[in-house]
């Protein structure tokens, strides 16, 4: 079965390959290939699932490999419940036309009066969006930058914590209050 980070994976090495191949003499290829030979292809990681504890079903904290050891921890700490999550990473995708609006934001100065500004086919964008995605998937690896998001991809199995509680009073004076 082919994901989501297979294309990914697929995508970049194909960009990277392909702007390898188009950049003339400005840039040597011996450093891209030196440098594509050491970094991961893709930044992506696939995160296994793992047990959390939360006090409110919104924010998650600790992680942990078993019910049991969430469970435990929820209720040494007063957690409300537990929950299977599964981390996520930023999307990085970049799109063309983002930055050919930005451009000719820039630019706007600069046109005549009918606003003509870097033509492209829409194979054109989509090339552009691989290429800059590729780029900045590329910049990541290079230096090391984590790009594990907050919120978590998926949450279920929620669990909540019970603590059993006892009134202190009741237990001191050995009676029952009065209502």
């Amino acid at each position: 079965m082919t994901t989501r980070r297979d294309v990914f994976k697929i995508a970049a090495g194909a960009a990277a390959t392909a702007t390898a191949a188009s950049v003339p003499a400005i840039v040597e290829a011996a450093p891209i290939a030196e440098a594509a030979a050491v970094l991961p292809a893709t930044p992506y990681t696939d995160y296994p699932w793992k047990w959390f504890c939360t006090y409110d079903g919104e924010i998650y904290y600790d992680p942990f490999e078993t019910f049991e050891d969430a469970m435990e921890s929820a209720k040494e700490s007063d957690y409300s419940g537990v929950a299977l999550c599964q981390e996520q990473d930023f999307d990085l995708t970049l799109h063309g036309d983002w930055v050919l609006e930005h451009l000719c934001d820039r630019n706007e100065e600069l046109m005549n009066e009918d606003g003509d500004f870097l033509k492209c086919t829409p194979e054109q964008e989509k090339d552009l969006t691989q290429m800059l995605t590729a780029t900045i998937e590329q910049w990541v690896m290079k230096h090391q930058i984590s790009i594990k998001a907050w919120a978590f991809r998926h949450v279920k199995n929620e669990t909540e914590v019970s603590h059993e509680t006892t009134n202190l009073w009741e237990e001191e004076l050995n009676v029952s209050p009065k209502l």
